[in-house]
């Protein structure tokens, strides 16, 4: 056997489609050797040296960072992304707040509270858009470019588009279906139960009691629901846009979150908290695109050859964007507008090729809606159903142009209450993320803050009496509580329905239907109780309860108009509570385009279109004076680095040298596989530049690593490893689709066992799978034209070369987020691992063992 081959012990075998693979995975005895023990000699010593530390560490005492050693996060639960860390960890010693090269696997990180604005979370992932031009690659493009290949794939993806527009058409119609199956039930039931000539403030402790129960077990279930899949919780709609941005999130798309997810947001709205199901919506639109195109499903164990063109990041963030419109679409019945949100919240690059398909994906969605709604009304094939969420046509569709400056107004006021609404969301959940942590505290929090939502609304509706008259065709469901036969409870008409029907209802109903003091009360305990739902352990959509605050406010503007200006003739009142419920909706989460589009589509009317677009636009404005949306707000407090669309201001001033990473870890092109696993194991960045060995002249004078050959990303080299891929057989046994279909399930090398023999004998040759031309930028160039190029091309790494094209640095989405010029001065923001480092976890348990 020549020295760089590796003969495999009998029965020993290994399935690059398989998650969990490893090579010699837990071999026998006889194949072990002293080596192994190694890494837990090293733990258990490096546990002792920080000994001294850990009652500091414990006590929050300790406050420089290089004190402490870092944390692995094993929240990977897919293998679709958050394992290793980009190169953006090394940076240049003796800058402030920067960690340094590591000796160790680890940085001198430290381990910061969660709910911090000024951090970025090194544990999330780029995605690799850009697949090189590698050697092997374009062998595969050679082989598969003809016009009979291009056919068929472009015929599948018209498939497979139709596919996911169905399948998301479906589960909005079933999910809203349930929903309105099951509250029907519900509000019978209370209803019954209320309306009996209730005398005011006596015998509710019994109605009440019961209602409690009913609401707490569906709550309850809801929480049980977001702890078991924590990916599951809230709308989904912040994750999406940071997977559209370019940043992987392990296990958002898998099937148990997206079934957490479903089961989730039906019993939320069922069990009366103040959320709607078209935020989730989008997460399971997105769900399907990444689920059904890929042709695999690890979580199920499901493996097949099926659609192996389409596993790599490009085309799967593709699909996921095809899959938010389609949500979009199902939800409001608004095709264009599933195609500007996804757009306008990720999609940063894209091209005319993308926007027709997610223009098919997202008709295809609203039209199986339709069918299916047409069906069950018993009218198949009638098309005019809408979206999960009518409106409905507004009869009398007029304004004058006197009327501009008042929804300036409601513009202004929007912006205001959405910046209110954001900002102290942001305190309640900084305040939660830090004291409520464990998954039996989180069921419990959910189940107290249904507590106080239900006693809210029950007492709510108590305390004012809003008695009308029953019309002819009132709703079966219509509270009496104590007002008088004939007649029933307008105020608890809007407590006690889903909150779709309470937002249609503010707009259609007479003038006189609610009073001044019912709607009053309902915005100020609404808006409250929504600012504490939001972000608790469900699955919840900020749409429609923020669409119900606006237009309760908004038609309160009108009952005004019409009460103290009588000979102005301002109109119907829903007109204002259409406007001030886009206002209130774009003042929180800032995406007034699509906002716009959806409130017109919804409700099938272009003559409210301006004032829409004047509210959104002052809305949005006014909002960003204040703060960020509430999407975007959340995103930062996990930390991810998430590129907006335009660079910092003073961005052209300052030069990518100040910013890049460095010193680099590179490989050379011929190396022995113990240096590579050596270097992996100690190195947890996400891709290495490849380089010819630094000529002694260069290494005082340049600083530099070595002269650029290309770019090695890190589950290329651990792929080679564990296929054992070595010098020789590289022209025998490789190709391009050896590396491309093990997507998405890389292993990294922290998973596989890596024999001796292969370690001491083996060599690698980076020449042919290497991309030979990475993206390359030189030290003087602005901060300014880095950021574009990341943020329009969603390039992954930057590397930064001298005159000679010898490596000096690498720029990564991390180094460009953690980048803030405040009064022309750089300010970093920290870097941070969270958690607690898990070899101080397990010399502290060893430790209590022995005191025990």
């Amino acid at each position: 056997m020549e020295d760089n081959q590796l003969e495999l012990p009998a029965g020993l075998t290994h399935d690059l489609n398989r998650r969990h693979v490893r090579l010699f995975s837990n071999p026998p005895r006889h194949f072990r050797s002293e080596a192994e023990d190694q890494p837990q000699a090293q733990a258990q010593a490096q546990a002792q040296a920080i000994a001294p530390i850990v009652p500091d560490l414990e006590a929050g005492l300790i406050e420089d960072q290089d004190q402490l050693l870092p944390v692995d996060n094993d929240e990977d639960d897919d293998g679709d992304g958050m394992g290793s860390i980009s190169s953006s960890q090394c940076y240049e010693p003796g800058s402030e707040g920067r960690i340094h090269s590591p000796a160790y696997w680890g940085q001198p990180v430290g381990v910061l509270s969660r709910g911090n604005l000024e951090v970025v979370n090194l544990t999330w992932e780029s995605m690799n858009f850009h697949q090189g031009q590698s050697h092997y690659r374009m062998d595969y493009l050679a082989r598969t470019a003809n016009s009979e290949n291009r056919f068929l794939a472009c015929l599948i993806k018209l498939l497979l588009v139709l596919w996911i527009g169905t399948t998301t058409a479906l589960a909005a119609f079933s999910i809203e279906f349930l929903i309105r199956y099951l509250s029907n039930f519900k509000y019978a039931f209370f209803s019954n139960l209320l309306s009996h000539g209730i005398t005011r403030f006596r015998d509710l402790t019994n109605p009440l009691a019961l209602i409690l129960a009913i609401n707490g077990a569906l709550c309850g279930l809801a929480g049980l629901l977001g702890v078991w899949k924590h990916l599951s919780v809230g709308s989904g709609i912040p994750h999406i846009k940071a997977y559209l941005n370019g940043i992987k999130i392990s296990g958002l798309m898998c099937f148990s979150t997206l079934v957490s997810k479903y089961y989730g947001v039906i019993v939320s709205v069922v069990g009366g908290f103040p959320v709607g199901k078209e935020g989730p919506m989008i997460h399971l639109g997105a769900g399907m695109g990444a689920g059904l195109t890929q042709g695999m499903a690890p979580s199920l164990n499901i493996y097949t050859n099926f659609f192996r063109q389409f596993r790599n990041d490009l085309d799967k963030r593709e699909f996921v964007g095809m899959g938010a419109a389609a949500g979009v679409s199902a939800a409001f019945g608004a095709p264009i507008s599933g195609i500007i949100f996804a757009i306008e919240e990720g999609l940063s690059h894209f091209n005319p090729t993308t926007l027709f398909w997610l223009l098919i994906c997202s008709c295809q969605s609203f039209f199986v809606l339709n069918l299916g709604k047409s069906y069950e009304n018993g009218s198949f094939g009638d098309m005019s159903n809408g979206g999960l969420i009518n409106f409905g046509k507004f009869s009398d569709a007029s304004y004058q142009t006197v009327e501009f400056l008042i929804f300036v107004a409601m513009g202004v006021c929007g912006g205001c209450f959405g910046a209110l609404f954001n900002q102290l969301n942001k305190w309640i959940t900084t305040y939660r993320s830090s004291f409520i942590q464990s998954k039996k505290s989180k069921v419990f929090h959910v189940l107290a803050i249904s507590l106080a939502v239900t006693n809210l609304a029950y007492y709510s509706m108590m305390v004012v009496p809003d008695c009308k008259p029953r019309a002819k065709d009132f709703n079966p469901y219509q509270m009496q509580l104590y007002c008088n036969d004939g007649e029933y409870h307008a105020g608890a008409a809007i407590w006690f329905a889903t909150p779709e029907n309470s937002v249609k209802d503010l707009f259609h109903a007479p003038v006189n239907n609610y009073n001044s003091s019912s709607l009053i009360e309902f915005v100020i305990v609404y808006f409250l109780i929504s600012v504490f739902t939001y972000g608790i352990s469900i699955s919840s959509g900020l749409f429609i309860p923020s669409l119900l605050i606006g237009a309760a406010w908004g038609r309160l503007v009108g009952i005004f108009l019409q009460l103290y200006f009588p000979a102005m003739n301002f109109g119907d009142v829903g007109k204002y509570a259409l406007v001030g419920a886009s206002a209130q909706l774009a003042g929180t989460v800032r995406i007034y385009i699509t906002i716009c589009c959806i409130m017109m589509e919804a409700t099938g009317n272009l003559t409210y279109a301006y004032p829409i677009i004047i509210s959104c636009v002052v809305a949005t404005c006014m909002g960003n004076l204040f703060n960020e949306g509430i999407y975007e707000i959340h995103n930062n407090l996990a930390g991810m680095p998430l590129l907006a669309w335009t660079p910092p201001k003073g961005a052209d001033k300052v030069q990518v040298s100040e910013i890049c990473a460095r010193p680099v870890i590179c490989l050379q092109r011929r190396m022995r596989v113990k240096e590579v696993v050596d270097i992996l194991e100690n190195c947890p960045h996400g891709g290495f530049p490849v380089v010819d060995p630094p000529e002694e002249d260069e290494i005082g004078v340049n600083q530099s690593h070595g002269r650029l050959r290309g770019f090695m990303l890190r589950h290329h080299v651990v792929q080679m490893i564990l296929a054992a891929h070595l010098e020789d057989k590289m022209d025998e046994e490789v190709s391009w689709e050896s590396y491309a279909n093990v997507y998405p399930t890389q292993t990294d090398i922290y998973e596989i066992y890596v024999s001796d023999m292969l370690k001491f004998t083996g060599y690698l040759d980076f020449s042919k799978i290497m991309d030979p031309a990475p993206t390359t930028v030189k030290p003087h160039q602005s901060l300014d034209y880095c950021y574009q190029q990341f943020r329009m091309v969603g390039m992954r790494h930057m590397i930064v070369v001298n005159d000679l094209f010898d490596v000096v640095g690498i720029v990564t989405r991390k180094d460009l987020y953690r980048v803030t010029i405040h009064k022309g001065q750089l300010q970093f923001k920290t870097p941070i691992i969270p958690g607690k480092p898990k070899y101080i976890q397990r010399f502290m348990n060893k430790d209590d063992d022995v005191q025990a």
